[in-house]
């Protein structure tokens, strides 16, 4: 008995670990690039996921994600919760590289994700702005 309530409680972890694997997605996509210059060192990349519903309003950051880069990225993952996700909302993905807190690099064109055509992929053009 001891053994099937040992049994028992291991397949209950195993079950919540899967449970708690499901809840989060990756957007995913590839980065291009307007201009190919070399970054310096402390080049930072960062793309977030942010809710547009409310154009007027500042959007919120629903994830985000910073990576220090000493080259061009050409592909990134984003780990998003989705018990952030409303299915009724307008969800996009930004981008950019800073160099000292300039930017150097930004996407300039809306990249919407989770709709019935781009699903959870947003392949981004980031622009040379320095």
């Amino acid at each position: 008995m001891k053994q099937l309530i040992l049994i028992l409680f291991g397949l209950s972890i195993q079950a919540a670990a899967v449970s708690a694997e499901l809840k989060q997605v990756y957007i995913s996509g590839m980065i291009n690039y307007s201009k190919v210059v070399e970054l310096p060192k402390n080049a930072i990349f960062k793309v977030r996921l942010v809710d547009a519903s409310l154009r007027d309003a500042k959007h919120k950051v629903i994830s985000e994600q910073s990576l220090k880069v000493s080259s061009q990225p050409n592909f990134y993952q984003l780990p998003v919760d989705i018990k952030y996700i409303n299915p009724s909302n307008d969800y996009e993905v930004e981008a950019f590289i800073k160099v000292d807190g300039t930017s150097w690099f930004l996407n300039t064109s809306v990249q919407p994700v989770f709709t019935e055509a781009t699903q959870d992929k947003a392949d981004l053009n980031l622009d040379f702005v320095k």
